[in-house]
């Protein structure tokens, strides 16, 4: 038995979301190049290629053309020197190599038939020389020495029509009956091949419904979404994943969350180049695979900055930079926007108190609780609130505010934090609290730097962010402009992290470590690791595909818009399902775990909470209702009364 494959989206693929886009790259390669090209050559590669392939195959005399004749039409349209053709074919070949990427499928089952000694060849309807296609085989693992390749460009003869596959019975002397052939064209790899009696297989390896998305982006001749869904596509098929579960969370990791972070992270290393500053400390947990992006980035295109991973955490700082009880206290201690059931219990957990301490203080006033586990209502909560402002309450926090301060400061002194680098700080947003505690903690120590502190973000609730002093805070997306930055929670599922929460620090045999909250409850079924490692190889991949540090800001915008308003407002029913079921700490060092968005049980009185609306709406069967939570989400004084809605609809029923 003979094995065919075909060859591209069949054995390998491109970086590049269609074909033709590789004309792009080569574009791009000449704008890079010294000025012995002419503008019109840099400005219109892509159009003048496809047309002069166009020509070629209007005068070819066989079924299918070579690249030596589509250079050649080219010379005659365009009165091209024949050093200059030289160069772009030589251009061409060498790009073309370096996009193939592996389909690890495929590759599985040539490795499979070649365990059995059976007889393999390639083909395909491609214009490239037979040499270079086989040197991009090489390159993904699917060619030896001794397999076969058939090119219609090579001998004139196309998949389509049948003549390929009648000159291949002939050259290895075997009956039709004796070939299995696996491709992806419906047409040329099954339907032909299987009216001449060969045996099919057919393989569909299709653009998620994310890269399809980029598609309208690419039909302008843009190279950047084309590499975003391409680049995307590849790193998807370079591996292999079983069930569902990780396959969903392969596919929103490579066509979502990396294109998003890349760019995000990217900004962040061009903006500190710009300011001149030399060091970056990404804040656990969030800045997590962020730290990992940015050193690649930093690594490969010589940015040359000096990047930390610092571990922090509200807990471990909020504490220590209290000098006494304002607005920023207030709103880790106890916030009325964070409606999940108060307790005397939970606020003793979040501010580390005997519960039944804080209980007698608290009924010393007008209040009159009965129980730890009694639940508070929005005016008792008020009522705390203004308590919490006093001094006999300070009192019971102090020794908890001084044993934190001491290890705090020494863990910051030790990771070069008071050693006068000029540094910015990069966390994922929301309220930039890390950074007003940073700078309260340095301003209270007496080394908060004269222009203050800078803080990277992707995002900022422009109502509730904290700023200290003369701080400033730097927004890659301005949530007012974008309302689907309103679902900050995803975001923090972007952003997941593999290690446990830093609760404090303490000293061991001479050094200040991190102390991890290994109590913390983390969500099992859920693969953070795959979601990051699919993360990276697409940041890795993307990298070396894209040469130049420079890139149009707005294109940037549109493309991530785009990607991130197909995923927030309209996830499919397995992105509902999985992402809704991500459970995070929602509070401030409870450990309470909480699903992003679960599903509506129509049978129960009680409405769950959630924190991604249209997850929720969508694995509840109830689509329908996406559209008129768009108009909510878009209207902010009707979002705002829906929420308070909820809230008394949620309060009513527990």
């Amino acid at each position: 038995m003979i094995y065919s494959f075909d060859i591209f989206d069949t054995t390998l693929t491109r970086i590049v979301s269609s074909p033709r886009d590789i004309f792009l790259l080569i574009q791009q390669e000449l704008n890079g190049a010294t000025d012995f090209f002419s503008c019109s050559l840099k400005r219109d590669f892509f159009k003048m290629r496809l047309r002069a392939e166009w020509m070629a195959r209007i005068y070819k005399k066989t079924e299918d053309v070579t690249l030596d004749e589509i250079y050649l039409a080219f010379a005659k349209l365009y009165s091209t020197e024949a050093a200059t053709i030289e160069f772009l074919k030589e251009t061409e070949l060498r790009v073309e190599k370096l996009s193939c990427r592996p389909i690890a499928e495929t590759i599985e089952q040539i490795n499979a038939v070649r365990l059995k000694g059976a007889r393999i060849i390639f083909s395909s309807d491609m214009y490239l020389p037979k040499d270079c296609i086989c040197q991009m085989l090489k390159q993904v693992g699917a060619y030896q020495s001794g397999d076969g390749i058939y090119l219609s460009g090579e001998t004139g003869y196309t998949k389509r029509s049948g003549n390929l596959f009648r000159h291949i019975f002939k050259n290895e002397s075997c009956l039709p009956q004796e070939i299995s052939h696996l491709g992806d064209n419906v047409y040329s790899d099954i339907f032909i091949p299987s009216m001449l009696g060969v045996s099919v297989l057919r393989c569909h390896f299709p653009l998620s419904r994310h890269e399809k998305n980029l598609r309208q982006f690419t039909r302008k001749a843009k190279l950047l979404p084309s590499l975003i869904a391409g680049i995307s596509r590849t790193t998807r098929l370079s591996s292999l994943h079983q069930d569902s579960h990780k396959q969903t969370i392969g596919d929103v990791s490579c066509s979502v969350i990396g294109p998003t972070l890349l760019f995000y992270v990217w900004w962040i290393l061009e903006t500190a180049k710009i300011k001149g500053l030399h060091r970056l400390y990404f804040l656990s947990r969030d800045g997590e695979v962020l730290f990992k992006i940015a050193s690649i980035i930093n690594s490969q295109r010589g940015y040359n900055l000096d990047l930390r991973y610092l571990h922090a955490s509200r807990e471990a700082w909020c504490w220590p930079a209290v000098n006494d009880i304002g607005n920023f206290e207030l709103s880790w201690m106890l916030d009325l926007d964070d409606n999940l059931g108060w307790t005397v219990e939970s606020i003793s957990k979040r501010l580390d108190v005997s519960p039944h301490l804080l209980l007698e203080l608290l009924n010393r006033g007008s209040l009159n609780i009965n129980s730890v586990y009694t639940s508070l209502n929005f005016s008792e909560i008020e009522h705390i609130r203004k308590l919490f402002c006093t001094k006999e309450f300070q009192q019971l926090i102090q020794p908890r505010i001084d044993a934190s301060y001491r290890d705090t400061v020494a863990y910051l002194r030790q990771e070069g934090v008071f050693d006068g680098v000029s540094f910015a700080l990069v966390d994922i947003g929301w309220h930039g609290s890390l950074q007003y505690a940073l700078s309260k903690i340095m301003d209270k120590e007496g080394g908060r730097p004269d222009g203050g502190l800078l803080g990277f973000y992707f995002g900022l609730d422009q109502k509730r962010t904290h700023q200290y002093k003369n701080d400033q805070s730097l927004s890659f997306f301005i949530n007012s402009n974008r309302e689907y930055l309103k679902e900050d929670i995803l975001f923090e599922v972007f952003v997941a992290a593999v290690s446990y929460r830093t609760k404090g620090y303490v000293l061991t045999n001479g050094k200040y470590y991190h102390q991890l909250d290994e109590k913390e409850l983390i969500s099992d079924s859920w693969d953070v690791q795959l979601q990051q490692d699919c993360i990276v190889d697409f940041v890795s991949s993307f990298l070396s595909a894209y040469p130049t540090n420079c890139w149009d800001i707005e294109e940037v915008y549109s493309v991530l818009e785009r990607i991130l308003r197909s995923f927030i407002f309209s996830p499919s029913l397995k992105e509902a399902q999985i992402y809704g079921d991500f459970c995070l700490n929602v509070r401030f060092s409870e450990g309470a775990l909480s699903k992003v968005a679960p599903a509506l049980d129509l049978s129960s009185l009680k409405l769950p909470r959630t924190y991604w609306v249209p997850g929720t709406l969508v694995r509840s069967r109830m689509a329908f209702l996406l559209l008129l939570w768009q108009g909510v989400v878009c209207n902010s004084r009707l979002r705002k009364l829906c929420r308070e809605l909820y809230l008394r609809l949620q309060n009513s029923k527990s």
